[in-house]
């Protein structure tokens, strides 16, 4: 990706990351490393500022308005591509400690529904992060 998103963009997918990452209640370390390190991915960031963003992005899943706030975020951002290309870092997020929890893709599934992602792009995208930590 580029750097060219704003720092709300970049707090908004890390609050989204971090909703999927604590959805069974448990934050793994695996997990909390998988988020810094997408956010470095996906914005071409460096790790000082992806911790800043982390940060930034607890504090709006702590103070926020749930999936929908940042999800308008990223659909007012977005394109298609750059939509699915997110979905797939958030089942990294998923699979980041092993296993996909079934409140993890349950999240998952309404963060798709709020970003306009199609069930049959999100089952393509499940299954393709699925074979990667194969």
């Amino acid at each position: 990706m580029t750097t060219n998103y704003s720092k709300d963009i970049q707090i908004a997918c890390g609050a989204l990351l971090l909703a999927v990452a604590e959805a069974d209640e448990i934050l793994e370390m695996d997990e909390l490393e998988a988020v810094q390190d997408i956010l470095i991915d996906f914005f071409n960031i460096m790790p000082q500022d992806a911790s800043q963003i982390l940060e930034e992005s607890r504090h709006m899943r702590k103070h926020g308005t749930g999936l929908f706030e940042p999800g308008k975020l990223l659909n007012q951002t977005f394109d298609f591509e750059e939509k699915l290309d997110f979905i797939h870092c958030i089942y990294e997020v998923g699979y980041s400690d092993g296993a996909l929890h079934h409140l993890e893709d349950f999240v998952i599934k309404q963060i798709a529904n709020v970003l306009h992602i199609e069930q049959a792009d999100l089952v393509h995208a499940r299954s393709e992060v699925r074979n990667w930590f194969k």
